[in-house]
């Protein structure tokens, strides 16, 4: 592990949709990914179902809320909430034939970068 004086993510904790489709499609772009945990949760009425994926290093905390039927009116990138998480990677292009070879496309269009790859 790193030392104190380096910073490094442990873990991020999002919400989604579906635990599946997202375990998925992080399995798909990271193969090395494993679910570390899961399970189903009842706190004070609210049911979740939860899951961590990733390495012994870093991994996503995924929590599915089952009993909540609302409709999404969150807009990436102008309302609170998480719009992207970012991963350094050793070859984008590997990562991108795999994913596109399961089916999933390209979201947003990042322009040009002349220090970095950046796909969404």
């Amino acid at each position: 592990a790193p030392s104190v004086t380096e910073c490094y993510l442990e873990h991020a904790n999002i919400t989604v949709k579906d635990i599946d489709d997202t375990v998925n499609f992080l399995q798909t772009a990271f193969p090395h990914f494993q679910i570390r945990g899961g399970g189903e949760l009842d706190i004070n009425g609210l049911q979740k179902r939860w899951c961590h994926i990733g390495t012994q290093t870093t991994y996503v905390a995924l929590e599915e809320v089952k009993n909540i039927k609302s409709e999404e009116t969150r807009c990436s990138y102008r309302d609170v909430g998480i719009n992207h998480i970012g991963f350094v990677v050793p070859n984008i292009d590997e990562i991108i034939e795999r994913l596109s070879n399961a089916g999933f496309r390209e979201g947003y269009k990042a322009g040009n970068n002349q220090f970095r790859k950046r796909k969404y």
